[in-house]
This record gives C-alpha cells, sequence and structure tokens, in this order.
C-alpha cells in the first residue's frame, strides 16, 4: 500500500499564498523595470514611449490590485479559517493585457533577477538613474536577447 501523502497545515497553506502574492508583487517591480529599459532605449521617441507607458500601467495596474485582492482575502481568512478553500482558487494571471503575456513575464523575471544580483543593497522605491538603468540593460541584455531570437 502506497503511503497517504499528508494534507497541508492551514499554516503551510497561508505560507504558500504569501509566497505567491510576493511572488506576483516582484513580478510587477520586474515589468516596471523593463519599461524604464524601454523608455531609455527609446529616448526621443515620446509617442512610442507613451504607448508602452500605458500598456506596462495597465498591466502592473492590473497586476498589483490582483495582489491586493488576495492579500485582502488572505487576511479574511486568518481571521476565517473556515474560508480557507478561497485560497486555493485564486490564479494570478500575470501579464494579463500584454500581446505576449508569458514572454513579458520571462523578460519581467530576468530584469528582476538581474536586478538583485546587480544592485543587492537596492530598494525598489528609489527612482532609478540613467546610470542604473544602463547598467542593469548591459547586465541583462545577453539573456534578454536570447527572448528575441
Amino acid at each position: 500500500m502506497g503511503a497517504t501523502v499528508p494534507k497541508p497545515s492551514n499554516e503551510d497553506v497561508i505560507l504558500a499564498f504569501e509566497k505567491m502574492i510576493h511572488g506576483q508583487e516582484d513580478l510587477m517591480y520586474g515589468v516596471a523595470l523593463f519599461f524604464e529599459c524601454i523608455s531609455l532605449l527609446h529616448a526621443g521617441q515620446s509617442a512610442l514611449i507613451e504607448t508602452y507607458r500605458r500598456q506596462f500601467r495597465n498591466i502592473i495596474q492590473t497586476g498589483t490590485d490582483a495582489a491586493h485582492h488576495a492579500m485582502t482575502l488572505l487576511e479574511q481568512v486568518k481571521h476565517d479559517p473556515s474560508q480557507m478553500l478561497q485560497l486555493k482558487r485564486v490564479r494570478f494571471s500575470p501579464c494579463q493585457g500584454h500581446p505576449e503575456p508569458e514572454k513579458m513575464q520571462q523578460r519581467a523575471m530576468i530584469l528582476l533577477e538581474t536586478y538583485a544580483k546587480v544592485f543587492p543593497e537596492r530598494s525598489k522605491s528609489d527612482p532609478f538613474t540613467r546610470e542604473e538603468t544602463l547598467k542593469l540593460i548591459e547586465s541583462s541584455s545577453e539573456r534578454l536577447g536570447s527572448l528575441l531570437s
């Protein structure tokens, strides 16, 4: 007879859900990083940058709203564990609104990973300088390039 897999505890489910929310928040930061890079690469092309700004603002807003909704649900479940099943129904749709959401998600993750390596002590709330953005582009260009080919 096979061993039964133990059912995860409520605490395990909550921790996994918190991790999922933080992953969504990180991904949205990666999308913001991508916009920073695109803006620098297309400097002087204001109409194109404005188009990107609207597209990425919508993606980030949708993703951030989903994370906030999930966090609110999590707080409710913490106060009423009988609602635990609600957490298992939540699914994020990363980069919803982008024509190639999976590729955008991959780009965002590459930039996020590069950011963590290149700027390990930098606060995410600090605005980027031109030099920092260039460094991020240079440090991630090889990996990003592989997605474009």
